[in-house]
């Protein structure tokens, strides 16, 4: 198990807890770049799962880690959620230590992919522009106090930001030339939540990311869209455009925020996206996860 001190809140002594007698070791980190480092220790310490307490930036690093390792078979992740969002705990069906014990000791062990954006892998998303500049720009300690309406703050402030133009091509075609506020990359098809489906098609074995192209400009729009998708129902597509690929370009007429697994990366005017197929594995209660 690693933990990391300044996101555990005791999360660890009740997964530990709820371990019972079973066989682990313990390593903790005092900062997040520490993640990885301490992953390839516990690899080479001959883990077979590698549990991690922390949100999913710090999932997001381990199983990064995880992916990259030449170990065979390599340690799966196991998400014992800690952190403001936990989308991949909800999306694995982990939304507690004891869930998370269970998934660790007596679940089952699923593939799951891992994208490449520019220089940098995630695990569930990447988005750009509006979506992006919000998570980047709220604060931590924000986020602490207000978990995800924090992102509704942040966002009521910066809703006025322009679109920019933006020219999508997957898999070697233009499908999208026009204005948009964002382009989310999805991985897995819920974002912030597991019961707020912007991809329902999607999943995360199958080698695909899911495309959203958001062109709602304004408050009103974005409420429209957004109660929509909440609903199960789709948005027009002067409002959301969806498609699908392997291999994506997006170019931005604009320097553009981007945003990795919630955490912020930085801006740039071209991204380049892959994905590698069942690069990792995770641990899942025996009841299974929301996505296939």
């Amino acid at each position: 198990m690693i933990t990391n001190a300044d996101r555990d809140d005791g999360l660890g002594d009740e997964f530990l807890a709820a371990l019972g007698g079973a066989e682990h070791k313990e390593y903790e980190v005092d900062s997040y770049e520490q993640l990885g480092e301490v992953t390839r220790t516990a690899v080479g310490d001959g883990a077979e799962v590698v549990a991690v307490v922390g949100g999913d930036g710090s999932q997001r690093q381990v199983g990064i880690a995880l992916a990259r390792s030449t170990a065979r078979p390599a340690p799966a992740l196991c998400v014992v959620p800690g952190g403001s969002v936990n989308l991949l705990g909800q999306v694995l069906g982990i939304d507690d230590a004891s869930t998370a014990a269970d998934a660790a000791t007596s679940g089952k062990r699923r593939p799951f992919d891992v994208a490449r954006c520019n220089d940098e892998e995630f695990l569930l998303n990447a988005t750009m522009g509006f979506d992006a500049e919000v998570i980047a720009k709220t604060p931590r300690d924000r986020k602490e106090r207000l978990g995800r309406f924090a992102f509704v703050v942040e966002a009521a402030k910066r809703i006025r930001t322009p679109p920019a133009r933006v020219t999508l091509t997957a898999d070697g075609e233009t499908m999208f030339t026009g204005r948009a506020t964002s382009v989310l990359v999805l991985n897995v098809g819920q974002r912030g939540t597991a019961d707020f489906d912007i991809a329902p098609d999607a999943a995360f074995d199958d080698g695909v990311l899911d495309v959203a192209v958001m062109r709602c400009r304004g408050a009103f729009a974005l409420a429209r869209t957004m109660t929509q998708l909440a609903r199960n129902r789709s948005p027009s597509q002067n409002d959301l455009m969806r498609l699908r690929g392997s291999d994506l370009d997006v170019d931005w007429s604009r320097q553009t925020a981007l945003q990795l697994d919630g955490d912020g990366a930085g801006e740039a005017t071209s991204f380049r996206i892959s994905v590698s197929r069942r690069a990792l594995h995770v641990c899942v209660p025996s009841a299974g996860a929301h996505s296939s």
